[in-house]
């Protein structure tokens, strides 16, 4: 029969790695570490034999680094996708959309151009300090 104690290979090589863990965690970060210009060479390799692939396993990536870090930063998960324009000043996005949210509930608000984000946020966060803001201008003009 088998040599893997009445399991299927497959259950015993899940098992093992469990318990192994880290063992097999230290090896690769070893091997990484050890092997860093083969594995950049396979990676340039790759990518020059099919752009396409390499540049959506990227945005994938991004995606998830993206929720990794709202959520390590304690950021809410945005309601919907970004529009194509700044919902504040309506100007189509630069780079990237800025997810805005209210510092002291949490909640997500809207998505806003990197400029409308900061001025906000430089404003206090409230529309006390927007009026005051807004009468500043009223009466210099």
């Amino acid at each position: 029969m088998s040599n893997y104690k009445g399991m299927t290979r497959a259950e015993y090589c899940r098992k093992w790695r469990q318990k192994n863990y880290e063992k097999i965690r230290t090896y690769a970060a070893e091997y990484r570490h050890n092997n860093r210009s083969k594995l950049l060479e396979k990676k340039k390799e790759a990518y020059k034999r099919d752009p396409d692939t390499h540049k959506l396993r990227q945005k994938r990536y991004r995606g998830k680094q993206r929720e990794y870090q709202r959520a390590k930063r304690g950021l809410p998960l945005p309601a919907y996708p970004p529009p194509p324009a700044c919902e504040c000043c309506r100007l189509p996005f630069g780079r990237t959309a800025h997810l805005d949210h209210d510092h002291r509930t949490g909640k997500f608000r809207g998505w806003l151009c990197g400029k409308c984000n900061t001025g906000i946020g430089s404003l206090g966060d409230d529309i006390s300090g927007i009026q005051r803001a807004a009468s500043y201008l009223l009466s210099r003009s």
